[in-house]
Parts: structure tokens; sequence; C-alpha cells
């Protein structure tokens, strides 16, 4: 009771990470009684914890001594599973080398282990108190929805895109992207060495070849059910969204034909692993109609375009702040 009393006359400071493949989002929250009386946000062109990072990050947690640090897992290696059998577990992945955690009792996250261990050594300076999958992230945000009809759902980073399929509350599928990846496999594509006077044989080109396997998806921290979390009960069609703006206020998406247009990567990734829960054995195949997507980097409206002219989806969109969303996480394992 006394430590209660004692810690309510401080500051609780949190201090959230986001680690994309160029930049170094951090998010920082003082919370007074339970109200929060200050908020900052910083990004830094490094993807590694550097002097700038730890001084900016030691301003505020010097004024309290009840500061928690949170970072996204940004694991390459990680994912999820749509069971709680261990027994299962070996059916969908080799996760012989991850942490595994269970979630409602009913599906699972997974990630490496090395890299979990690696990232709490680069950040051993300042301590890491939790490290949040962007699956939980993603299964927060659309808590309601994913109480329902199956749907997919995807959160969008520079880079990654976290994807899974729910029905009636239950992980059907899931999948852990990126578009760097699919972007070097196209450029790998336009790299062979031709005679043009000989031509090209194309029954001796293997399209198959050039498939990425994508990595799968992962996390590390068990968590209780999220509450406090926006809704996206208010989220309208991506038609909605835009009808009220002119030609000239929208991000047009780019041309279909260049194929180095981050949208378009993004949309040829969740086309491919769309595919693959229909096609694999392992996933009961059933028909998708709708999907909601977070998009965490504010630049992604273009992506709904191709999902519904070229996938027939219907798209809700909606921009999220990630590191906000990691610090109301953070806020709830403490209750």
């Amino acid at each position: 009771m006394f430590d209660k009393i004692f810690e309510s006359l401080y500051l609780k400071v949190f201090v959230n990470i986001v680690v994309s493949n160029t930049k170094t989002v951090v998010y920082i929250e003082n919370i007074s009684k339970q109200q929060i009386i200050d908020k900052v946000e910083k990004v830094f062109e490094t993807v590694s914890l550097d002097k700038n990072i730890e001084t900016f990050i030691k301003k505020y947690t010097d004024e309290s001594p009840y500061f928690y640090i949170s970072i996204l897992n940004n694991s390459s290696t990680q994912g999820v599973l749509p069971t709680c059998k261990k027994e299962k577990y070996f059916y969908y992945e080799d996760v012989s080398e991850s942490k595994i955690i269970c979630l409602d009792k009913k599906w699972s996250i997974f990630s490496s282990k090395k890299e979990l261990t690696q990232l709490k050594k680069e950040y051993k300076s300042i301590g890491v108190d939790f490290i949040f999958s962007p699956f939980v992230v993603l299964s927060t945000l659309f808590e309601k929805d994913i109480k329902g009809d199956v749907a997919l759902y995807i959160l969008l980073e520079e880079q990654k895109i976290s994807l899974t399929i729910f029905q009636n509350s239950d992980l059907l599928y899931g999948n852990y992207l990126n578009v760097e990846d699919k972007i070097e496999d196209d450029e790998n594509l336009l790299t062979y060495d031709v005679d043009l006077d000989e031509g090209v044989d194309l029954e001796d080109v293997d399209a198959m070849e050039h498939i990425d396997m994508f990595d799968d998806f992962a996390d590390i921290e068990d968590l209780d059910d999220i509450d406090d979390i926006d809704e996206f009960s208010d989220v309208q069609e991506i038609d909605d969204d835009f009808s009220s703006q002119s030609e000239e206020e929208i991000d047009l998406p780019p041309e279909k034909e260049d194929t180095f247009s981050v949208d378009y990567q993004r949309f040829t990734l969740i086309q491919n692993a769309v595919n693959h829960f229909y096609n694999d054995e392992k996933y009961e195949n059933i028909f998708i109609e709708n999907i909601f997507i977070a998009d965490g980097t504010g630049i992604g409206a273009g992506l709904s375009q191709y999902l519904e002219e070229e996938m027939f989806l219907n798209v809700h969109y909606r921009v999220v702040d990630i590191g906000e969303i990691v610090s109301k996480l953070a806020k709830k394992e403490l209750k």
C-alpha cells in the first residue's frame, strides 16, 4: 500500500521505440494520475541505438524513478501459429529455435531466440521492459473486428507487413512480410545475361525460382486482452474516405508498370500471401471479402486501390501511430 502511495507522487514515463529499415522513432508519454500530461515523438535517421537517442531518452527518464521502455519487435524471423498445441507447432513452422507464447488459448506468436537476445543486448544500456509483437499490436487494433466474419488484417510499417486472417476470434493464417526482400527479388529478375543473337528459350526459365518464401513472424512478451485501445468501429470504406477530396489532394498510386513502386510491391506480397492461404492444404479455404489496414507509415493509401481493383476486396483503411499503440500496451501491462 505504501509503495502505491509513494509511486503516485511521481510521474510515470513511457518510452516507446519503433525501428524501421531506415530510421528509429521514439515516442514518449509522461503520465500523472492516469492522465497524459505531456507527449513527444522524435525521428532519428539511424536503426541502431546511438548517443543521440540515449541522450534524448535520458532527458525524460531522469524526471522520474518510474520509467518503462518498450520496443516493437522487428525480428526478421517471427510469426504466428493458428494453434496453442505444442504438438501442432511444427506442422506449420520450424520453431525449434524460437520463443513461443500462446495468446487467448487459441493462437501463438513466435520469435527467434537469437534475435531477441541480440535485441536485448543492443538496448542493454537503457534497458528494455517490454518487447511487443507487431501481431499483438494488430490484433489489439482490430480487437472487436476479429470477432466477426472472416477478414484480412494488415499492419503497415515502412518496409514490413504484418498480415493475419481471423474469423470469430480464431487465427486462420498469418505472415510477416518484408517489402525489401520483394524489391531485391524483382531486381534479380532483371539481371540475367542474355545473348540477344541467340534469343531466349522461355521453357528454360523457371519462374518459381524467383518467388520469395516469405519470412514468418513473431513476438515475445505475454499480454492480457486490451480494452483501452482505440476501436476501428468508426472506420469507413476507402471510397468514403476519399470522396470529399479533390484529385489534387490525393496521393494517387503510381502506374502498375512501375514494379519498384512500394505500394505495388506491398500489393503483390499481400496477393501472394492470400494465394498461399487459399492453396495450402494446411489452411482452411475460406473466401475473403474484407480487408482492414492499419497504416503506420501514413503514406500507404495507394495500396487500397490495388487491393480493390485487382483483388476485389472491400478495403477499410486508417492511419495509426504505432508508438502510441505500443505505449498503451505497456500501460495495460502495468495494471
